[in-house]
């Protein structure tokens, strides 16, 4: 890794990270809000699923989004779009991931759950058919599973806190080479990814890593981002394969941003 994005000495002020720290602890207290229950966690089926998927991403746009564009400025307008519709997708699957690193479940937005080794019942609903439930589930289930395996397993592995958690989504919001980027947004991009490292390697020197020690951290982080396109392109064969066969899965709100429609 080039060391000139992990240099240690203190960042500049204001600190990236505490200002993403703010922004998640607002989309936090904005789900508290929004997503109210009086009893635990529960169970929920794929129509609920869309639904709280679909309010979580207006949550996001009005909290962590905000914060984001803020940062990537000035820049724009299109290339804020560019950079949104990249991110928000990965960023609800690896928040979920999150969510998740201490349960067996799939933990959504509003605290409730999927559970990946049953999924037949997550499909049930009283309009379908048991025949298209069974076809649902024995088309998608085996993607479930996977992405339970790839990212699920990967966030268990590097048990990340909250600062760890929130340069991983920096990395994603800021990545460069994507379709109709400009070159003026990937310099601000890769400027970004360079401050948020060494913010990054600031903190682990005030929690008295070594070093090494937080060289090999850092690379751990940075290596988890392949699992997240690998993630993203089975939601693609997940997507295809719902179109093909008109499974439930089809509307879900995360193929819409895939295509442009935020």
């Amino acid at each position: 890794m080039d060391s000139s994005m992990v240099k240690s000495g203190k960042p500049e002020e204001p600190s990236i990270l505490e200002e993403l720290k703010q922004a998640y602890r607002n989309l936090e207290e904005s789900r508290r809000q929004t997503f109210k229950s009086d009893g635990p966690s529960r169970l929920v089926f794929f129509e609920e699923m869309d639904n709280v998927c679909r309010i979580d991403i207006n949550l996001i746009m009005d909290t962590l989004m905000k914060t984001f564009t803020s940062l990537s400025s000035p820049m724009q307008n299109d290339q804020h779009r560019c950079l949104i519709s990249n991110f928000l997708g990965p960023f609800i699957v690896v928040d979920q991931c999150f969510k998740s690193v201490d349960s067996e479940f799939t933990i959504l937005a509003d605290e409730n759950y999927v559970d990946t080794r049953d999924l037949h019942e997550h499909f049930q609903s009283s309009n379908r058919a048991d025949s298209k439930v069974a076809e649902t589930s024995l088309f998608l289930a085996p993607y479930w599973k996977q992405r339970r395996n790839i990212m699920g397993r990967t966030f268990k592995e590097l048990k990340m806190d909250i600062s760890e958690f929130l340069v991983f989504c920096a990395l994603i919001y800021w990545d460069f080479g994507l379709h109709e980027q400009s070159d003026e947004c990937i310099e601000i991009c890769l400027q970004k990814r360079s401050r948020i490292l060494k913010e990054l390697k600031f903190y682990y020197e005030k929690s008295l890593r070594s070093e090494n020690d937080a060289s090999l951290r850092i690379g751990e982080i940075m290596l988890a981002l392949q699992m997240v396109q690998k993630s993203m392109k089975m939601m693609e064969e997940y997507k295809t394969i719902s179109i093909i066969y008109d499974l439930c899965a089809k509307h879900c709100p995360l193929f819409q941003m895939s295509e442009g429609k935020l």
